[in-house]
């Protein structure tokens, strides 16, 4: 069994009605990542989503989540996906 890559998603929304959501932390999934970009959406134009994946995680991984949120650019929201600070504990 492959281990996945731990994602901590978090929107905040810019703005007079500024206000932040935590996401919270879960296994990189196809379906995770819907979740993501639905609730990113929910939030409206003007939101920041930050991402971090869990530090073990290649080029390559960061590279399709950042595919993978690409849509979110064209309705207002402005993603960032950074590789986590911390290393998960084994």
């Amino acid at each position: 069994m492959t281990d996945l890559p731990l994602v901590h998603a978090e929107i905040r929304r810019l703005g007079s009605d500024a206000r932040a959501r935590l996401m919270g932390t879960g296994p990189l999934t196809p379906y995770l990542l819907e979740v993501i970009t639905e609730d990113a959406l929910a939030t409206g134009r003007q939101a920041v989503l930050e991402v971090s994946v869990s530090g073990e995680t290649s080029d390559r991984v960061l590279s399709t989540v950042r595919e993978a949120l690409a849509r979110l650019d064209a309705r207002g929201v402005q993603v960032i996906v950074q590789l986590a600070r911390h290393r998960r504990p084994r």
